[in-house]
Protein backbone atom coordinates (compact mmCIF):
# COMPACT_ATOMS: atom_id res chain seq x y z
CA UNK A 1 0.00 0.00 0.00
CA UNK A 2 1.12 3.56 -0.70
CA UNK A 3 0.44 6.32 1.82
CA UNK A 4 0.79 10.03 1.06
CA UNK A 5 2.30 12.60 3.40
CA UNK A 6 3.39 16.19 2.97
CA UNK A 7 6.63 17.65 4.28
CA UNK A 8 8.24 21.03 4.62
CA UNK A 9 11.38 21.51 2.48
CA UNK A 10 13.96 20.86 5.23
CA UNK A 11 12.77 17.41 6.34
CA UNK A 12 12.03 16.51 2.72
CA UNK A 13 15.63 17.31 1.78
CA UNK A 14 16.95 15.40 4.80
CA UNK A 15 15.01 12.29 3.77
CA UNK A 16 16.05 12.67 0.13
CA UNK A 17 19.70 12.89 1.23
CA UNK A 18 19.23 9.91 3.58
CA UNK A 19 20.00 11.94 6.71
CA UNK A 20 16.57 11.64 8.30
CA UNK A 21 15.45 8.03 8.69
CA UNK A 22 12.49 8.30 11.06
CA UNK A 23 9.33 10.30 10.45
CA UNK A 24 7.51 11.43 13.61
CA UNK A 25 3.75 11.54 13.43
CA UNK A 26 0.65 11.39 15.55
CA UNK A 27 -0.62 7.80 15.71
CA UNK A 28 -4.03 8.88 14.44
CA UNK A 29 -6.47 6.85 12.39
CA UNK A 30 -4.65 7.63 9.13
CA UNK A 31 -1.26 6.51 10.46
CA UNK A 32 -2.70 3.37 12.07
CA UNK A 33 -3.23 2.05 8.53
CA UNK A 34 0.54 2.01 7.89
CA UNK A 35 2.23 -1.39 8.01
CA UNK A 36 5.81 -2.59 7.68
CA UNK A 37 6.60 -3.02 3.99
CA UNK A 38 4.20 -0.26 2.91
CA UNK A 39 5.43 2.71 0.92
CA UNK A 40 5.09 6.40 1.77
CA UNK A 41 5.14 9.05 -0.91
CA UNK A 42 6.42 12.27 0.62
CA UNK A 43 5.61 15.50 -1.21
CA UNK A 44 7.58 18.70 -0.69
CA UNK A 45 4.88 21.29 0.08
CA UNK A 46 6.83 24.05 -1.70
CA UNK A 47 8.17 22.36 -4.84
CA UNK A 48 5.73 19.42 -5.12
CA UNK A 49 8.74 17.13 -5.62
CA UNK A 50 8.04 13.57 -4.51
CA UNK A 51 10.14 10.81 -3.01
CA UNK A 52 9.18 7.32 -1.96
CA UNK A 53 10.31 5.42 1.11
CA UNK A 54 9.55 1.92 2.33
CA UNK A 55 8.49 1.41 5.94
CA UNK A 56 10.86 -0.90 7.83
CA UNK A 57 9.66 -0.47 11.41
CA UNK A 58 6.86 1.21 13.37
CA UNK A 59 7.53 2.33 16.93
CA UNK A 60 4.46 3.37 18.93
CA UNK A 61 4.72 5.47 22.07
CA UNK A 62 2.30 7.34 24.36
CA UNK A 63 4.09 10.67 23.77
CA UNK A 64 7.03 12.35 22.09
CA UNK A 65 9.11 12.47 25.30
CA UNK A 66 9.28 8.68 25.38
CA UNK A 67 9.77 8.47 21.61
CA UNK A 68 12.74 10.86 21.78
CA UNK A 69 14.27 8.82 24.62
CA UNK A 70 13.98 5.69 22.48
CA UNK A 71 16.28 7.06 19.76
CA UNK A 72 19.85 7.68 20.90
CA UNK A 73 20.94 9.23 17.59
CA UNK A 74 18.69 12.26 17.18
CA UNK A 75 20.06 13.04 13.70
CA UNK A 76 17.89 10.24 12.28
CA UNK A 77 14.91 12.22 13.60
CA UNK A 78 15.96 15.24 11.55
CA UNK A 79 18.10 17.15 14.05
CA UNK A 80 21.49 18.49 13.09
CA UNK A 81 24.42 17.34 15.26
CA UNK A 82 24.72 20.80 16.85
CA UNK A 83 20.98 21.08 17.63
CA UNK A 84 19.45 20.24 21.00
CA UNK A 85 16.56 17.84 20.42
CA UNK A 86 13.37 18.84 22.18
CA UNK A 87 10.16 16.77 22.13
CA UNK A 88 8.20 20.00 22.64
CA UNK A 89 9.14 20.90 19.06
CA UNK A 90 6.32 18.57 18.02
CA UNK A 91 3.77 20.83 19.75
CA UNK A 92 4.01 23.09 16.71
CA UNK A 93 2.33 20.26 14.76
CA UNK A 94 0.08 18.54 17.30
CA UNK A 95 -1.76 19.59 20.45
CA UNK A 96 -1.20 17.93 23.81
CA UNK A 97 -4.78 16.63 23.65
CA UNK A 98 -4.17 15.00 20.25
CA UNK A 99 -1.00 13.37 21.58
CA UNK A 100 -2.75 12.13 24.71
CA UNK A 101 -5.69 10.76 22.71
CA UNK A 102 -3.74 9.03 19.90
CA UNK A 103 -0.17 8.46 21.05
CA UNK A 104 2.70 8.98 18.64
CA UNK A 105 4.54 7.01 16.02
CA UNK A 106 8.13 6.73 14.85
CA UNK A 107 8.02 5.53 11.25
CA UNK A 108 11.39 4.05 10.29
CA UNK A 109 12.07 3.72 6.58
CA UNK A 110 14.57 3.34 3.79
CA UNK A 111 14.62 5.43 0.66
CA UNK A 112 13.10 3.46 -2.20
CA UNK A 113 14.87 3.37 -5.53
CA UNK A 114 11.82 1.92 -7.23
CA UNK A 115 9.84 4.67 -8.90
CA UNK A 116 7.60 2.12 -10.63
CA UNK A 117 5.41 1.55 -7.57
CA UNK A 118 3.27 4.64 -8.18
Amino acid sequence: MIHEMKLKPKPFSQIKNQLKKVELRLNDEKRQRIHIGDFIEFTNIVTNEKIIVQVTKLCKFPNFDILYNHYQDKTILGYLPNEIPNPNDMLSYYTKDEILKNGVLGIEFILSNNSNII
